[in-house]
């Protein structure tokens, strides 16, 4: 009879979860961007690569610096304030000459301003410049090695690789003709010196890297590497001959990698140029995407499973579409609560392309616009708020043309932009997760953003997380997971509005020496069972996870949610009091308790005796 009872449990449980409500998705028109034609920023024309949004002054005000690599310097643009930029050509990061692809902005020094480390093209020396924290900056020559190595330097990062606080650097080089024959490189800041890193395949392995993610992609409290490999002069006529595989690397703590071999990510071949992570599913990890850089090579989109594994994508539009794609991100551009995504093109006969996330996994390309219908050589897509008026904004730098910018006029949803200070930490907050939940269309949403320094190809985004809400008319909770392992929540705050977050102002939740984390899920049987009025159930947790508990009858009916939030890793008891969501206490009888987190779930009875 039991065996009966559980057998029908599990169909009617299918097909009660089956029909539940689908969160609202509804596609707006997409908001109204505008083609921003005057100023400096605008009509500059040079051989455009990198883009930086970054607040170099502290004013908070989103400044513009783009890496030439031809004759040009470099370019420094001071936001006014007023929707207009500034030329800056007096200061030695704007006139050094230093024929630069991309850049990499953290506070290696952790004083409160942003530093510079200019990577240079053609074998030549690097450029490592420290902000003076009045809006200048001094050239350093005496950081170690960062400061002495040559190399054909394209992307790169601060990234605090061992968690101790302070910001390391990741440097990718490419190749100039084949055989390929240099190797990225890795430098350990010891209080302002540079140590490079010698050991390891992260540093050792011969690769042609155009464009890499940092990100916490097993959500270990480390951040890990992807690394986009391609050959950038390859022919139009079988690009497959120059296709290879690119890089994921685990960290494993202590400057210790490990290269992952098996799965989709590590073994499908291509010509790389683009990669971007992001929670493109709300469900609380990283999702990749990386853009192939040939006429005739799709896309490739990777969903995390929660599990340190990935499952590549292919259907649907934006996987299917080949194109010549040397830009990419995620984005929430129309601030509905979920990630949409941005391709640019380096071919003058193609447009950019703009995916709008549906909500359910799939995505919709949308057609119209000046941000989809602009063409020629589009390199770095950047966002950023540069006007603070709640929606993100596009920078694009184009090679041989004038850049672009691009104002988001915005739509009427609700936001929240948050800017993130370590102290413990380091400063620039680069590594730290801060995950949002706020009921939006009617459905509880959790959005996961990462501050990370870098994305695509030769691209540094704006370092805030920045959010979408649609109708949400509060935000519920959101927890801040720091690099150095504090943990902090803040309840009850308010949309629509620019928020600062410094480490070790807000509630911590500490580790409990005494009960050790569990080392898997684990749902155990309630106590006491049967009950007459209440009853305990306990529940663990080995990470990090979105947690639901759920008790159902035997018609598979929601009776009522016990828990629904996002929580650390840990040993949890909750109570069920026998009554369901409106308050009026359920009829005796057997029902169920199903308990959801991450890729786990489990189901068990208990029976009600009034």
């Amino acid at each position: 009879m039991i065996k009966s009872l559980h057998l029908i449990w599990q169909h009617l449980l299918a097909i009660a979860i089956l029909t539940l409500p689908i969160a609202q998705m509804t596609i707006a028109d997409p908001p109204n961007f505008t083609r921003v034609t005057t100023g400096p920023h605008v009509n500059d024309g040079g051989a455009s690569w990198g883009v930086s949004w970054i607040d170099y002054d502290n004013d908070g005000w989103l400044d513009i610096y783009v890496g030439n690599s031809g004759v040009e310097n470099n370019f420094l643009y001071h936001n006014e304030g007023d929707g207009t930029f500034t030329k800056i050509t007096a200061d030695p990061i704007a006139n050094d000459g230093s024929r630069s692809y991309s850049h990499a902005w953290g506070d290696y020094d952790n004083d409160g301003d942003e530093d510079v480390y200019v990577g240079r093209h053609n074998n030549m020396p690097n450029y490592f410049f420290a902000n003076n924290g009045n809006g200048t900056f001094t050239r350093i020559d005496t950081a170690g090695a960062l400061t002495i190595d040559s190399a054909c330097s394209n992307t790169h990062a601060w990234i605090d690789v061992d968690n101790d606080g302070d910001l390391d650097l990741y440097s990718q080089t490419e190749s100039l003709s084949l055989p390929w024959s240099d190797v990225n490189v890795m430098y350990r800041n010891d209080d302002g010196i540079f140590v490079r890193i010698t050991t390891g395949e992260i540093v050792t392995e011969v690769n042609n890297a155009h464009g890499m993610c940092w990100s916490d992609y097993d959500n270990d409290g480390d951040m890990d590497l992807f690394v986009a490999n391609a050959y950038f002069d390859y022919p139009q006529q079988n690009p497959e001959d120059y296709m290879y595989k690119n890089c994921l690397y685990r960290n494993d703590g202590n400057f210790n990698f490990t290269k992952i071999l098996s799965g989709p990510v590590a073994n499908d071949l291509s010509i790389s140029f683009a990669p971007s992570v992001g929670d493109y599913d709300n469900d609380g990890d990283q999702d990749l995407f990386v853009g192939n850089g040939a006429m005739d090579l799709v896309n490739f989109l990777y969903n995390n499973n929660g599990d340190g594994s990935f499952t590549r994508i292919t259907t649907g539009e934006m996987v299917t579409n080949a194109t010549s794609t040397l830009g990419s991100s995620w984005v929430d551009y129309d601030n509905d609560g979920d990630l949409d995504m941005y391709v640019t093109t380096s071919v003058d006969s193609l447009s950019n392309q703009l995916y709008e996330n549906n909500g359910d996994g799939t995505f919709t390309r949308i057609m119209n616009g000046p941000l989809v219908n602009d063409v020629a050589r589009n390199f770095g897509p950047a966002w950023g708020d540069y006007d603070r008026d709640g929606d993100l904004d596009v920078f694009i730098t184009k090679y041989q043309y004038d850049n672009r910018l691009y104002r988001n006029d915005g739509n009427g949803n609700n936001w929240l932009n948050v800017k993130c200070i370590g102290t413990v930490s380091n400063a620039t907050a680069i590594g730290t997760k801060v995950r949002l939940k706020a009921t939006i269309f009617g459905n509880p949403v959790w959005q996961l953003r990462e501050i990370t320094p870098a994305a695509s190809y030769c691209v540094h985004h704006a370092l805030n997380a920045h959010f979408g809400l649609g109708d949400a008319g509060i935000i519920d909770s959101i927890i801040v997971q720091w690099p150095s392992g504090i943990e902090e929540t803040l309840s009850s705050v308010s949309i629509n509005q620019y928020l600062t977050i410094t480490e070790g102002e807000h509630t911590l939740v500490p580790d409990d020496e005494a009960n050790p984390l569990p080392e898997r899920y684990s749902l155990s049987m309630n106590y006491p069972n049967p009950f007459n009025s209440s009853t305990s159930i306990e529940y663990g947790l080995p990470r990090q996870s979105q947690v639901t508990v759920t008790v159902y009858n035997l018609l598979g009916r929601n009776i009522r949610s016990l828990v629904d939030r996002y929580e650390s890793a840990g040993n949890y008891t909750i109570i069920w009091d026998g009554k369901d969501v409106s308050g009026k206490p359920v009829a005796s009888g057997i029902y169920f308790y199903r308990f959801e987190a991450g890729h786990h779930s489990e189901t068990k009875k208990m029976l009600l005796l009034r």
